[in-house]
């Protein structure tokens, strides 16, 4: 997890304050006792900074996650209007959840060293207490954000659940089925995202994904286990040689890192 840290301002210190006070729920009690105890300590260790700041009071959060699924955008770094953020993210890399202030926030991405220009600016409104997915979608040169909120109940027991987002731009509407032609997800148009459903856990899949009956990409032993909760996306290029770009699947577990 990246965050920004900058010394006796109470903004400066938030993502440790948020980490603490973020309010427990189903979705959180995969947060370990390890990470919960560094968080305590860093804030402890802060607690001096605190003592002279008579007003702050405990501040509302959301949990974010990042996703880089714009073809051909170059490395880029993910800003909030509070100067806190994460990166830098290439192709297809993501980060697990960030705490974030909740309420209307102005965000950026913005270009990994040089001249660090900004390559999209936009909003999101954030929900205390609420899970985000924020995607950096559509080809190079004009990315956009797609803003999706997270619903991660658990599965019934034996079970995972799983969503499907099409974010290929030129593969048309596509489908989800495993190695056997079982249809998990039907015809999902571009920048579109389903409900979570649920599948057996605890086993090893085979995905593809498919257009008009053409397979368009396959992905092979794929591990999805009992009580998670999982998002597969299609991404990338259809029409390119370009391997890294190429349509493909990918699968992303939420809250696997706490």
């Amino acid at each position: 997890m990246i965050v920004s840290v900058m010394f006796c301002n109470v903004y400066q210190i938030l993502n440790f304050t948020m980490m603490i006070n973020f309010k427990t729920s189903n979705n959180l009690k995969r947060l370990t006792t390890a990470k919960t105890l560094l968080a305590a300590a860093l804030l402890l260790t802060l607690t001096s900074c605190l003592k002279n700041d008579n007003d702050y009071t405990p501040q509302q959060v959301a949990a974010v996650s990042i996703f880089h699924a714009s073809p051909g955008t170059q490395a880029f770094n993910f800003i909030t209007d509070r100067g806190t953020g994460s990166g830098p993210f290439t192709f297809s890399q993501r980060t697990f959840y960030n705490l974030y202030a909740a309420g209307l926030r102005r965000i950026s991405i913005r270009k990994v060293g040089g001249t660090q220009d900004t390559l999209r600016t936009g909003s999101v409104n954030l929900e205390a207490d609420k899970f985000y997915s924020i995607y950096v979608v559509d080809a190079a040169p004009n990315p956009n954000f797609l803003i999706i909120k997270d619903s991660l109940s658990n599965p019934t027991a034996g079970k995972a659940k799983v969503r499907f987002i099409n974010l290929s731009p030129d593969a048309g509407s596509l489908s989800l089925t495993t190695a056997t032609d079982s249809l998990i997800f039907n015809t999902t148009a571009y920048k579109v995202h389903t409900p979570f459903s649920e599948i057996s856990g605890n086993r090893t899949y085979t995905f593809k994904i498919k257009n008009n009956g053409t397979d368009k990409a396959i992905k092979q032993n794929v591990e999805i286990k009992t009580g998670r909760v999982y998002t597969i996306w299609a991404k990338g290029i259809d029409n390119t040689t370009n391997d890294t770009l190429k349509t493909a699947i990918q699968v992303s577990e939420h809250l696997s890192d706490y």
